[in-house]
């Protein structure tokens, strides 16, 4: 890339968090969206207005004729995969909405597939760069957590494909993944998991479990538990809590 202009950037998806990642990037001076593929070329044609990209029906066709600097993927979990080869292949660095996948085999295929490449990724983790999870990570090198306590209680979200598990993974998967990131990097890799989870009364075949909980064995000894539903009116408390010796700290709320 030269140094001499704006970053270019293109879109495979341009549904609601796309549409919150070009809203941030419309702020930076040297960013500019230049094309968008989805689908649904109504949605195309909506976020291309918003932000002046050229749409696309295709990613596929979008990076054959763009030249981009770097792609956002922001697809649901059960359609990640295919993207990201075809964005590799052209040997771009991308951003990737999470989860970054819907099973874990394409997520490890996914892995190697940049290691190989050797170019740049990021996964949208919303409170992992916050300078308070920067914070806290110091409180708890400290004083290492015994137990790790995480919390997704909330509504369904309107999109379609969100209840269905082989589109979204189930909660634990599509909102959970926050929560399992940051107890990741503040109390360290987990050696054991185990999780059940329970049906709304009259479930379709397919649906998600409405309620979850898992629990955690960290391989420093520590022990957590994190639990979800989405049966709920309204947002009702998410985030994580990390208890130690003498102290307490609580990483953010907020969805």
């Amino acid at each position: 890339m030269r140094k001499d202009r704006a970053v270019r950037l293109g879109f495979v998806g341009a549904g609601y968090v796309a549409g919150r990642h070009a809203g941030s990037l419309a702020r930076l001076p040297d960013v500019r969206i230049g094309a968008v593929a989805d689908p649904r070329a109504d949605r195309a044609l909506r976020f291309a207005e918003a932000t002046g990209a050229r749409p696309y029906g295709s990613y596929g066709e979008m990076l054959d004729r763009e030249s981009l600097d770097a792609v956002y993927i922001c697809v649901p979990p059960g359609a990640h995969g295919e993207p990201e080869r075809a964005v590799l292949a052209r040997r771009l660095p991308f951003f990737v909405e999470k989860p970054v996948a819907c099973d874990l085999r394409t997520a490890e295929e996914i892995a190697e597939a940049v290691r190989a490449a050797g170019v740049v990724t990021a996964t949208g983790y919303h409170w992992r760069y916050l300078d308070t999870v920067e914070r806290a990570a110091g409180l708890l090198a400290d004083t290492p957590p015994l137990l790790v306590l995480g919390f997704w209680l909330d509504r369904t979200p309107g999109t379609g494909w969100w209840a269905r598990q082989d589109q979204s993974g189930g909660q634990l998967v599509e909102q959970g993944t926050h929560l399992f990131d940051l107890a990741r990097l503040l109390a360290g890799e987990v050696e054991v998991a185990h999780a059940t989870g329970a049906h709304r009364p009259g479930a379709e075949p397919g649906e998600i479990h409405r309620a979850v909980t898992s629990t955690l064995r960290f391989a420093s000894g520590a022990t957590g538990a994190i639990a979800a539903t989405s049966v709920l009116a309204a947002g009702y408390r998410i985030g994580i809590e990390f208890f130690c010796q003498g102290r307490t700290v609580c990483c953010p709320s907020g969805s």
